[in-house]
């Protein structure tokens, strides 16, 4: 069976835990022709929180930060352990300099919106804020700043604007929201 078939299944609901096992096998060893990223997504959409420490090893991915990105993905929001990884969400939004397209950097951004929204994190808070009003930040850094704002605000997925569209920042962001980010800068 295909990782593109496992995957779909995963997502479905429907792999065995021997099937989990294989996938968790073939991305320890790295298999010959097996891409780790499509590996370590099925383990994330299958529950397989028992391979957190396998998944883990693959946050510092610097060859592929997509890879990494997607490892990030599992731990915090698939897995929901977004409160075990702060350190790792705050070095990661601050960026590395392997992250070219800050592809883990976007990620981290959304991550840390999730754990504030949970707990206040003055210190994410405030990057995320710092991220959002610099305007010399990539486009797409700083709408996840946006959102990830938004969503510790309270703001809903469902109240936000789809995050494959790009925003007008100045135009199309919440007063109250930029208020609250911004109130004890």
């Amino acid at each position: 069976m295909t990782d593109s078939k496992l995957l779909e299944r995963a997502k479905e609901g429907t792999l065995s835990p021997q099937e989990v096992d294989r996938v968790a096998h073939a991305l320890r060893v790295q298999e010959a022709g097996r891409d780790p990223y499509t590996l370590i997504h099925i383990l994330g959409r299958s529950g397989a929180c028992r391979y957190r420490a396998l998944v883990e090893q693959f946050l510092e991915f610097s060859t592929d930060p997509m890879v990494a990105r997607i490892a990030l993905q599992v731990l915090c929001s698939h897995w929901n352990l977004v409160a075990d990884y702060e350190e790792a969400i705050l070095r990661f939004a601050r960026g590395v300099e392997w992250d070219i397209d800050e592809e883990v950097r976007q990620a981290a951004i959304s991550a840390a919106g999730e754990l504030l929204r949970n707990a206040p994190a003055e210190e994410l808070k405030h990057l995320l804020a710092a991220i959002f009003m610099n305007h010399q930040e990539s486009q797409p850094s700083r709408q996840a700043a946006y959102f990830a704002l938004a969503r510790a605000h309270g703001r809903s997925w469902a109240d936000l604007p789809p995050a494959d569209r790009t925003l007008d920042l100045d135009l199309q962001t919440d007063p109250e929201v930029i208020r609250w980010a911004t109130a004890d800068r």
